[in-house]
């Protein structure tokens, strides 16, 4: 009998463990819905200031969710919104005191300016980037009559310069379902890429980064990546996509799982594993 009641007071405690890793994932899907008669009740700290309103989401919106983390008392859901041509990827921060509660919202902020000048390039097909590429070059070539073509290419760059950095804008705004369908399309390609930075010297100084050497250029620009970087003691290299200061988005590799870095609302935001030692990232 003793034995029997054992079993039943841990099968009681796995249920309720389980409903309890739901919480989080449950009430960010009734928050976003508009399900919550008082939104604003399971808003704190930083959360509270920021006042996302889910009543502003467009009922056409489609809207998916993911649990990143759920353990501690401390939760991160991803929340995937789209509405026609619109995307956006939202991180909603979850910590349990009494009750689950959102501490704060985040995403891949970017500044104004970025967003304007993807604007003017992100529906143009390749013979659009060429077209406008060569518009660029003769204004150029109009303000200094004085320089030859070879000057003035070198002062804008190459047309392969100029394609990349558009195709790379458009890359740091994909959603993050789209930034691992790149990753996995162009897997072999950054695996090649990662064996030649780990059999160059220049991984093992103190701190480093990879961005135009001359070796590595092409590389760079076919899988869209501005720059790797890492540091000696550091078990992370880090393939950046784009980005401002620490708002940055990309890819890193990291050996061991036990090194990879936790998910939080002040660094990484994102983290999603893509197999092999490779992650996704989103920092803030």
């Amino acid at each position: 009998m003793k034995q029997v009641l054992i079993i039943l007071i841990s099968l009681v405690s796995l249920i309720a463990s389980g409903q309890n890793d739901t919480i989080p994932l449950d009430l960010t899907k009734k928050y976003f819905k508009g399900e919550l008669r008082n939104y604003k009740a399971v808003l704190t700290g930083e959360a509270k200031d920021q006042n996302f309103n889910p009543k502003k989401i467009s009922k056409k919106a489609d809207l998916e969710f993911e649990t990143l983390i759920n353990s501690n008392n401390i939760a991160a859901i991803a929340i995937s919104l789209t509405e026609g041509k619109q995307h956006s990827d939202i991180y909603a921060f979850w910590t349990k005191d009494k009750d689950w509660q959102i501490t704060a919202f985040r995403a891949l902020w970017l500044p104004g300016m970025f967003y304007m000048l993807l604007d003017n390039y992100k529906d143009l097909d390749s013979e659009g980037i060429k077209k406008e590429y060569m518009k660029m070059l003769k204004e150029v070539k109009q303000k200094n009559d004085t320089l030859t073509d070879e000057q003035i290419v070198e002062k804008i760059g190459t047309l392969d310069d100029f394609r990349f950095d558009v195709e790379n804008m458009k890359l740091t705004v994909c959603s993050d379902k789209d930034l691992k369908e790149h990753f996995y399309k162009n897997q072999y390609e950054f695996t090649v890429l990662l064996d030649k930075v780990q059999n160059d010297s220049i991984s093992e100084t103190k701190t480093w980064h990879i961005s135009k050497q001359s070796d590595y250029k092409k590389q760079l620009q076919n899988l869209l990546i501005t720059g790797i970087s890492g540091y000696k003691s550091s078990p992370i290299i880090d393939f950046q996509i784009g980005g401002v200061i620490d708002n940055s988005v990309g890819y890193f590799y990291c050996e061991k799982p036990e090194d990879v870095p936790e998910m939080s609302d002040n660094r990484y935001i994102m983290i999603r594993e893509l197999g092999n030692g490779w992650y996704l990232y989103k920092t803030t």
